[in-house]
Parts: structure tokens; C-alpha cells; sequence
């Protein structure tokens, strides 16, 4: 490789390696990450706050230790690692994207984060996030918005497209996100690279207003799904505080496997044109490629009112006092999204959960039979950051800013582990991804498909920037 610049493009797994036998420095590689982000942040918004000087100290240590043989074994080692601004950071600044905690600074790390420490991975800095991770555009009153890696007119996506613009960019190796409703695989899609989801509980979560709610995940941004697996394997594990995080196999299968696919659920919810057309190069290829394929889909009924009433009283449940005490200080997207909450009744509610049950059933079902479903990652192409939200899909008027997330969110709905992967198709230079589901659990199976895939066309490529 010609510089330390070509380094940072390279794998995870190869840049571990390199420091692990010396031919790097931890601190040469954070250097070169942390002068390349001071390059390109101020046009791209990726980073909300960086500490050099921490991050530096933190590598020498690491440099030290390796001297010494006492630390080769950890399998982060001396690798800079970027975080959502909406996870906890111990003394570092979490602002959840809100001038409201601009200046909170937690005293302790969520559990990722600190696996991550105790693994030898070196925190790089937190990504950029709409308030509260509740928006379509990537953006907040600290920051502004992240721009699209492959068009700066465009959205990043929401609501991880800091973390997945820094990992496309070339900022970051890898990014930890989060995943709500497709706050990891929208960005990916958007910004051409891999967003795993895995199954609730793989990366335990002591923050959450409720243990037992579990539509929310941390899920990763990389640019292929050895690196996401990889560094999954690293973090996850049985917490105490998250009671699905107490199963910890990791079940999988090479051969014989059925493959089922479907655009939108037999009409559940709208895609436009763009989309249909790379959806069907997309199967074509597809077709040529993996066996068997066949076109079916779980029974989804229900899905999209019931996603939207769960994700509504959560947030109500969560941040209603918030609300009241700080409203005129926050974003109308975010308090959009919380007060659809306070009409739900008790009814609804419980209606919600059968049929989020009845859901979740019918995709267990299904999953019998077949053990990959695909479909899209996104119903509408990157859109303009002055655009805000989607009012329109197909050329039907939206029932809600949140409907163009229906393709991503009725799998956060059952809690099956999932993952966004590129494809070899673009649209006017933007890329296009699918998602590939799994039963629960089977997030190895989810990369050797992917793996394979990539091996056809479907896998990371680098945008030309200035």
C-alpha cells in the first residue's frame, strides 16, 4: 500500500492484523483517522464531537502494551471505533443530537461501549444524529445535517447516517448505531454500505425506559458483513440489566438453503418507480445466482398499524415529562413523533400486542419453510436534505412521515435479526440496497449469505469525493 491513507479502506479484520503485528502503529492508524476526518467533517457532518488528545493517549497506551505482548489476544486491538451520539459514553459528551444534553457527559459507558474498551478498541468519537434519533434527515441544531456520501444535496438517512456516512467516507472502519424502525439499514442503503440489525438482546442495552421493550437495537454499520459479524461477536454476550441478551448461541447452516423474496409484501405498503426498477435487476441477478428463489412473503396484516402504535406509546411512555419541561428547546419532528403517543388508549394497546404476537407467529411460520427472506432496504431513493420528510411514495400521499420506513420496520416489529447489504445496481450514481432476514438468532447465516453475495457484485463501493 502506498500510505497510511490506503490503510484506512482496508477491513477490519486486516487493520486488527496490522497493528497486531506491528507493521502499523495504533496511534499511526487513529492519526491518520482523525487527520482524514478533520479533512472532510466540516463539509460532511459526520462527527458531532472528537477528542484528539484522548484518543491518542488511549492508542499509546495500546502501542505500549503491544511492545510488551501483553494484549495481542484482544480482538479489538488499537482499533478507533465511532459511536452514535446516542449511546452512553462514559466522559465523553452524549447530546442524543439535542441542544438539551449538549453538554451532558455520562458516567458510565452502555455495554458496548465498554466491550469495546475492554476488547482493545479505542473510542474515535460520536456520530451525528437527528434529536433523540427520531427523524428522516440525518441532522439537529448542534450539527446540522450529514450529507450523502455519493450526492451532498442528499439525505444520509435517518437516523444513523452519521455513522454510516463515516464508515462510507472512510472516517471509520466500523460504527455502532442504533435500529428502532431502520435507523441502521435506511442509512446503510442510503450511503452504499452494510447495516446489521441483529436479533434484540445480541448487544445487551441497560438504557432502554423498559427492559422488556425490545423494537429498539444497537446494530452496526461496515462495509462488508465479516467486518459486522466480526465485531458483533466482539460486544455481544449475557448482560444481567437485558433479559434477551441471555441466549447466546449462534446457530447456523451452509447448505440447502431456501431463499424467498418479496418488493412489498403483496402490496402492503407503496415503493416508488426507481426502486421497482432496481428491485427487479436486483432479482434477476439474484436469480442467476442462489437457488432455490421463489417469490413468497409471511403474512403481514396488521403490521403497519401496529408497528406505529407500540413505537407511539413508547415514545410517549418515554419522553412525555421531556416533552412538557422542554418543549419550546426541541425539534418539531421529534415532538411530532412523541405526542402521537398520548392518544393511544388501552385498547389499542392491547390490540397492538396480539397482533404484534399474531405477526411475529406468522413469520416463525414462514421461517419454517424458508430460511433467507429479501426484500428492500428502502422504498424511496436518497432525497434531498431541504426536504425533511417523505410525503409521498409512488406518487401516493403518505399516511404518516414514518410510512417509507413500512420495509424496514415490519421486521423490527418481530425482532428477527436482519442486514442491508449494496447491490451492484445505482440510480443516477446512488446506490440501492436489500435486506436479507434470518430467524432469530442466525446472524451467521446472514453473513455467509451476504458473503457470498459479495462475491456476485453485492458489496461496498468507494464514492469519489473531493
Amino acid at each position: 500500500m502506498s500510505s497510511l491513507r490506503d490503510v484506512l479502506y482496508l477491513t477490519l479484520r486486516q487493520q486488527i492484523a496490522l497493528v497486531k503485528n506491528k507493521s502499523i502503529s495504533s496511534f499511526e492508524l487513529c492519526k491518520a483517522y482523525l487527520d482524514k476526518i478533520h479533512t472532510i467533517n466540516k463539509q460532511y457532518n459526520c462527527f458531532i464531537s472528537i477528542d484528539d488528545k484522548a484518543v491518542l493517549k488511549q492508542a499509546r497506551f495500546i502501542d505500549r502494551k503491544i511492545v510488551n505482548n501483553n494484549l495481542t489476544k484482544l480482538p479489538l486491538l488499537g482499533i478507533p471505533i465511532s459511536i452514535k451520539d446516542t449511546i452512553h459514553t462514559k466522559d465523553i459528551p452524549t447530546t442524543f443530537g439535542s441542544i438539551v444534553y449538549k453538554n451532558f457527559i455520562p458516567k458510565e459507558d452502555a455495554v458496548s461501549v465498554y466491550r469495546i474498551k475492554k476488547k482493545g478498541g479505542i473510542i474515535l468519537g460520536k456520530t451525528n444524529t437527528p434529536e433523540f434519533a427520531f427523524g428522516a434527515v440525518c441532522e439537529n441544531k448542534i450539527l446540522g445535517a450529514t450529507l450523502n456520501p455519493w450526492d451532498s444535496h442528499l439525505s444520509s438517512g435517518g437516523s444513523s447516517g452519521g455513522s454510516a456516512a463515516a464508515v462510507t467516507l472512510g472516517v471509520s472502519p466500523v460504527s455502532l448505531g442504533t435500529d428502532y424502525g431502520g435507523s441502521v439499514r435506511t442509512p446503510a442503503a442510503f450511503c452504499g454500505c452494510v447495516g446489521l440489525r441483529p436479533t434484540p438482546g445480541r448487544i445487551p442495552n441497560i438504557h432502554k425506559y423498559n427492559a422488556w421493550k425490545w423494537l429498539s437495537t444497537e446494530g452496526i454499520l461496515a462495509r462488508n458483513a465479516k467486518d459486522a459479524f466480526y465485531f458483533l461477536q466482539s460486544i455481544s454476550g449475557s448482560h444481567i440489566s437485558d433479559p434477551f441478551s441471555h441466549f447466546d448461541l449462534w446457530p447456523s447452516k451452509t447448505k440447502n438453503i431456501k431463499y424467498a423474496y418479496t418488493l412489498n409484501f403483496n402490496g402492503a405498503y407503496q415503493v416508488d418507480p426507481e426502486i421497482k426498477k432496481l428491485w427487479n435487476k436486483t432479482i434477476s441477478i439474484l436469480k442467476k445466482n442462489i437457488s432455490p428463489l421463489s417469490q413468497a412473503q409471511p403474512d403481514v396484516s396488521e403490521a403497519d398499524r401496529t408497528f406505529k402504535t407500540l413505537r407511539s406509546f413508547n415514545a410517549w411512555m418515554h419522553y412525555q415529562e421531556f416533552i412538557k419541561k422542554y418543549k419550546k428547546n426541541l425539534t418539531k419532528s421529534f415532538c411530532w413523533n412523541v405526542e402521537q403517543g398520548k392518544k393511544i388508549t388501552s385498547l389499542q394497546l392491547k390490540t397492538a400486542e396480539s397482533n404484534q404476537h399474531q405477526i411475529f407467529k406468522n413469520f416463525a411460520h414462514f421461517f419454517q419453510e424458508y430460511d433467507i427472506l429479501i426484500i428492500p432496504s428502502t422504498s424511496v431513493l436518497p432525497f434531498s436534505n431541504d426536504q425533511k420528510n417523505v410525503t409521498k411514495i409512488n406518487g401516493v400521499k403518505t399516511n404518516s412521515i414514518i410510512d417509507y420506513l413500512a420495509c424496514t420496520y415490519f421486521i423490527s416489529l418481530v425482532g428477527f435479526p436482519c442486514v442491508s447489504i449494496p447491490t451492484p445496481f445505482k440510480f443516477n450514481n446512488l446506490p440501492f440496497g436489500i435486506q436479507l432476514v434470518a430467524k432469530p438468532y442466525h446472524e451467521k447465516l446472514l453473513m455467509e449469505v451476504s458473503n457470498n453475495l459479495e462475491r456476485h457484485g453485492f458489496k461496498f463501493c468507494q464514492p469519489q469525493i473531493d
